[in-house]
C-alpha cells in the first residue's frame, strides 16, 4: 500500500471542489471562491489532515484516521455524493474523545484522486472501496460503527449485506447510523452519460438556468 501525507494546498481552486471529475465541465466556469472561503477550507484541511492510501489496486483514497489505542470502538464516517469528509468535522471531534475514528473522501471527491473515466465512479467500485477501508481499519475485539449520509448510506448497506452473505463473513459492521438514507443506489440522470465535450458545450446554458 502507498501512504503519502498530503498537507500542501492543492494548486488550483477547482481541486477544492468535491465534484467528481465528470462533473467538473459543469463547474469549471463558476466564480472562484473568495479568499475568506479558501481560508476556511484550508483551516478545515489542517484540522483534518489526510494520507493518500492505496486501499486496493489502482484505488487511492484520502483518509483521515485517529487510531486511539485501547479504544473499544471504531467509528467510520461515509459522506454522501459530491461531499467530502470535511462535513463530519464536528462529529469526528466528538467521537474521537473516546473512540478511534476514520473518515475518507470517496473517489472523485475532496482530496481523493479525480480520474476522468466514467467507470471509476460506478456504484460497485465505490462499494468495494468502502469495503476495503472497512477491512483495513477493522481491529479484532473492537466494534465497528459506520455513520453514513445520503448516497453513503446505500454504500454502507451494500457492504453490510455483502459482509453477512459472504462465506466466511467479511469484516463485521456492528452498528449503522444512517442519515437521509435510501436503500437503492441513486440513479444518474441520463444527461451525465453524454460525452464530457458535449457537457462542456452545454455548460453556459445550464449555468444560466441557475442564476
Amino acid at each position: 500500500a502507498v501512504s503519502t501525507p498530503t498537507a500542501e494546498r492543492p494548486p488550483t481552486w477547482r481541486n477544492h471542489s468535491p465534484c467528481i471529475a465528470l462533473g467538473q465541465p459543469l463547474c469549471r466556469h463558476r466564480m472562484p471562491p473568495s479568499s475568506d472561503q479558501l481560508a476556511v477550507l484550508d483551516a478545515a484541511h489542517e484540522a483534518l489532515p489526510v494520507e493518500l492510501v492505496e486501499v486496493r489496486p489502482g484505488r487511492t483514497l484520502a483518509i483521515h484516521s485517529q487510531p486511539r489505542p485501547g479504544a473499544e470502538q471504531t467509528v467510520l464516517f461515509v459522506h454522501g455524493s459530491c461531499g467530502s469528509l470535511l462535513q463530519w468535522k464536528d462529529q469526528i471531534a466528538l467521537a474521537a474523545k473516546e473512540r478511534a475514528v476514520v473518515a475518507f473522501d470517496t473517489f472523485g471527491c475532496g482530496r481523493s484522486p479525480k480520474p476522468p473515466e466514467w467507470d471509476a465512479y460506478s456504484f460497485a467500485e465505490l462499494r468495494d472501496d468502502l469495503a476495503a477501508v472497512l477491512a483495513r481499519f477493522s481491529v479484532p475485539g473492537r466494534t465497528m460503527v459506520v455513520v453514513a449520509h445520503s448516497a453513503g448510506c446505500s454504500l454502507a448497506l451494500a457492504v453490510a449485506a455483502a459482509s453477512l452473505a459472504s462465506t466466511p463473513p467479511g469484516p463485521p459492521i456492528d452498528g449503522l447510523c444512517l442519515m437521509g438514507a435510501f436503500a437503492e443506489p441513486p440513479r444518474v440522470p441520463s444527461i451525465f452519460y453524454l460525452p464530457t465535450f458535449v457537457l462542456s458545450l452545454m455548460q453556459p446554458r445550464l449555468s444560466a438556468g441557475f442564476e
